[in-house]
Parts: structure tokens; sequence; C-alpha cells
């Protein structure tokens, strides 16, 4: 049967005009990409804004990003010419750790990039991530990334609001460290409240066994004979 390539001409990339070079980390460990500027400006605010005359690049003409992913922006680029989040490493990441990390990563960059394309792309493929079984029947949650999302997102963030349901409708107790970010614990908190129903009518308020919240009497030692 024949592979049938043909597509939509209203799905085009926009590859005419000049190109733009952007450096994405700080020292040692930065990187540089040149990609067409109608591309990069086409679902970017940020960059929109960043490539207009009134803008004080370097002298050098470079958009520099000192402190964004450089691993995060390779996943835009090859999504702005690819239109696929390139994160898969199942041979060597068979709990998704890495995967999640860069999805996470990933909507985060688009938060500053103000491209909202991209970042309902990573929440679609974080959904699709942990609804995907190994061949052992298991999902992997992003629990250990729930801090670096309070950190880096706003508070009307649909990242946090994911998160939170992860934890709220999947998570146990051993996913929240002890150093856990108050905001996240209080997301949490005020989702399982919503979501439980009313109290059950067997309660030890409703019961009144105030004895239940009482401290409890350690039992006596008992002394050894002479």
């Amino acid at each position: 049967m024949a592979i049938d390539l043909r597509g939509n001409v209203n799905n085009k990339k926009q590859f005419q005009g000049g190109f733009r070079t952007v450096e994405v980390g700080a020292g040692d460990e930065s990187q540089r990409w040149t990609i067409h500027e109608k591309l990069l400006c086409k679902d970017s605010a940020f960059f929109r804004a960043a490539t207009k005359e009134e803008w004080t690049p370097r002298e050098d003409g470079i958009i520099a990003m000192p402190d964004d992913d450089p691993h995060a922006f390779e996943i835009y680029v090859q999504w702005l010419y690819g239109g696929k989040l390139l994160v898969q490493a199942r041979d060597m990441d068979p709990k998704k750790s890495r995967e999640l990390r860069l999805l996470v990563e990933s909507f985060i960059l688009g938060e500053k990039l103000q491209d909202r394309v991209f970042q309902h792309a990573t929440i679609d493929s974080l959904i699709a991530c942990v609804n995907d079984y190994d061949q052992e029947g298991t999902v992997y949650f992003p629990a250990g990334h729930a801090d670096r999302v309070y950190e880096a997102t706003p508070e009307n963030s649909p990242l946090r609001s994911l998160i939170v349901d992860m934890f709220v409708y999947h998570g146990h107790s051993a996913w929240v460290g002890s150093n856990a970010n108050t905001c996240f614990l209080r997301d949490v908190a005020r989702k399982v409240l919503d979501i439980r129903g009313r109290p059950a009518a067997s309660s030890p308020i409703a019961l009144r066994t105030a004895t239940t919240y009482h401290h409890k009497e350690e039992p006596a030692e008992e002394s050894s004979g002479s």
C-alpha cells in the first residue's frame, strides 16, 4: 500500500526571510541555534518582542537567554521545525524520569517564550506519558518535580493544576518530601477537601468520641522485685 504523505497547505512552515541566532545557557553549558526568524516569532510573543529594533540585544545581534535550559530549548527548536517533542529515550530511561523532567522544563520554557501552542503540546505529552504503561504494567508520574513547577510558574499555571491532580488522584504519602513547597501542599489539601464530598456521619467528631483526641497515657513501668 502506498503511503500518503500529502498535507494541508495551511500547515506549512514559514521559512522565508532571515535568521536569528539564539544563545541559551551560560558559560561552558551554553549552546547556540540559528533559526528562521519568521518561524521563531510565529507563536512566541517573547521572540516577536526580542526581534524588534527597539530591543537592545548584544552587539553581535544574538538573543541571549542565559538563565534557560539548553536541553529544553533543543526540544523547542525540534518542535518548531518538526512538530514533535523529541523527549523519549526508553532504552536509557525506562522509568521516564528524563522524559518527564524534559517535558516539565519545556513547559516552563514555553511560559517565558509565551508560546501557548508549545505549552499545550507539552501538557498533552505529559498526560500521554503518565498514561503509557511499561511492560510490567507500571506508569510513572513527575512526583519529584512539584517544587520545580511551583518555583517557576505563576499561580494560575495549568501545569500546577495538572501536578496537583496527579497527586490528588494518583499519589500517595511517599511522594511528599519533608521540604515540599508549601503552596503546593496547600493546593493539594484544598483539592482533596473539594472532591471528597461531605464528611461521613461515622466520623469521631460526629459521634462525639472526644477521647480520640485525648493524650494517650503511657503504660506504667513495672517495678522489679528485690
